[in-house]
Order: C-alpha cells, then sequence, then structure tokens
C-alpha cells in the first residue's frame, strides 16, 4: 500500500514507534444486519473500516506477526444514514 511513493503509517497513542499500513479491508452487513466485527458499548455499527498495520522494527507483517506487538490495526466505525434516498431528476 503506497500514496505517491510513501507508505503510510500510523504512530502515537499507545503505539511505541510507527506501524506501516500494508492492508485495509471492510465488514459490513445486510440491511437486517449489524455489519461492523466489534461493538462500542454492545452497540455494533453498519460497517467497521480495518487499516492493517505492522511494526517499522520488522522487515514485513509475516515476520511481524510472529511477535507481540509486531501489528496494529486501526478500525473505523461507520454509521448508514437511514434517510429515504431522494430523486434529483
Amino acid at each position: 500500500m503506497t500514496i505517491k511513493g510513501r507508505q503510510p503509517y500510523i504512530a502515537g497513542g499507545r503505539l511505541s514507534g510507527r506501524y506501516h499500513a500494508v492492508g485495509l479491508h471492510i465488514h459490513w452487513g445486510s440491511k437486517n444486519s449489524a455489519g461492523s466485527e466489534h461493538s462500542l458499548k454492545r452497540f455494533r455499527y453498519d460497517a467497521e473500516v480495518h487499516i492493517v498495520c505492522y511494526s517499522e522494527k520488522y522487515k514485513d507483517i509475516m515476520e511481524a506477526v510472529q511477535h507481540k506487538g509486531g501489528i496494529a490495526v486501526a478500525a473505523i466505525f461507520l454509521a448508514a444514514d437511514k434517510a429515504e434516498p431522494t430523486s434529483t431528476g
């Protein structure tokens, strides 16, 4: 995963050093089920985005997964607008 020649990363908080982003995936549900993999205060969201990252201490994610603290996943909850779609034409 690169953006104009640079590899995105996350850092700060409880992380020690930089964690390079290597993947992104989305969990979503159907009209009748929540899609988020996790919940917040027992509430499940319509979708959840995961940005998978590995510590700069390791050469790649395959090495990083062998070590405690080698990977970090940033999660973002998404809520759909429940309003009915409107016609523009």
